[in-house]
């Protein structure tokens, strides 16, 4: 593991125990349900926060593309690939994209690809700073 990885699991390890020592187990288990549970009404609700997340991005200018299944999705994103006439690809790495084997059609398509963390790193770097 590297050692970046191991210091920042070390301090998130430490400010959660910290938190546990200040606030109480019981205190820390209450914030855990209070977790779950905002989870579970963001999930009920999730038609409402994609149909609100559209009306965001495209209120920006941007676009959004509804995909009923992975296939459809892969079509999408391979589409877009081809009309912009994209010699490679560089995306960030996530679950979603892992899912819907959306590496393996690029790849199969003849457009090589590379997988970054890089985004997440600078979206990290950025939500530190106090603006």
């Amino acid at each position: 593991m590297p050692l970046a990885v191991q210091k920042a699991t070390a301090k998130f390890l430490g400010n959660c125990q910290a938190l546990v020592d200040q606030i109480g187990d019981e205190g820390w288990q209450a914030l855990r349900q209070a977790g779950h549970d905002g989870r579970l009404r963001g999930l009920k609700s999730l038609d409402y926060y994609l149909e609100l997340l559209e009306q965001k991005v495209t209120a920006a200018s941007g676009r959004v593309h509804w995909a009923a299944a992975a296939v459809e999705a892969r079509q999408i994103v391979l589409e877009l690939a081809r009309q912009h006439k994209a010699q490679r690809v560089v995306k960030a790495k996530s679950m979603a994209s892992e899912e819907i084997g959306l590496n393996h059609a690029l790849e199969a398509a003849g457009i090589p690809l590379r997988e970054t963390t890089r985004f997440h790193s600078v979206l990290v770097k950025c939500s530190d700073r106090a603006y």
